[in-house]
């Protein structure tokens, strides 16, 4: 798999939203009853900025638990879990926030989720293509399954 490794090293920057990730993160901190709609649609990898994975975990974690989420307990979360934000940094998160609709934007990181995640198949097809070392039924197998999985 090193194949692989070396042509995703070589990408520069994956398909991403920056600001459509902090739109969805600070609005789901201040309301999180949007989070039903939104969780079916966005896995944790639908967030590419490592920080925006962590923050967007610790509030499933907190939903999970039937916990209130908020800045707060979005803070409080972290620790447990691991993750290391500085609590202005959630506090900065959350005032990004929109009353209106945020389906437009989980529409925008499902897409550059599902963009990345075809990128990462065709890096794998590319990879096996050069080399005999996987049976080349088993590589479409893979594809096939990592295909249903988008």
């Amino acid at each position: 798999m090193a194949d692989l490794e070396q042509i995703m090293v070589e990408t520069p920057v994956m398909p991403h939203s920056e600001q459509a990730e902090k739109l969805v993160l600070g609005t789901l901190i201040n309301d999180p009853n949007r989070l039903s709609d939104v969780r079916e649609l966005l896995p944790v990898d639908a967030f590419y900025i490592d920080k925006h994975k962590d923050m967007y975990r610790a509030v499933l974690s907190l939903a999970d638990k039937g916990e209130r989420i908020d800045v707060i307990t979005v803070m409080g979360e972290c620790p447990k879990l691991g993750i290391k934000i500085a609590p202005a940094e959630i506090a900065l998160m959350a005032s990004n926030y929109t009353s209106a609709s945020i389906d437009e934007h989980v529409a925008i990181l499902n897409e550059k989720y599902k963009r990345r995640k075809f990128f990462e198949i065709g890096a794998l097809l590319q990879s096996n293509a050069y080399s005999e070392v996987n049976d080349i039924n088993d590589v479409l197998t893979e594809v096939k399954e990592r295909l249903d999985g988008v």
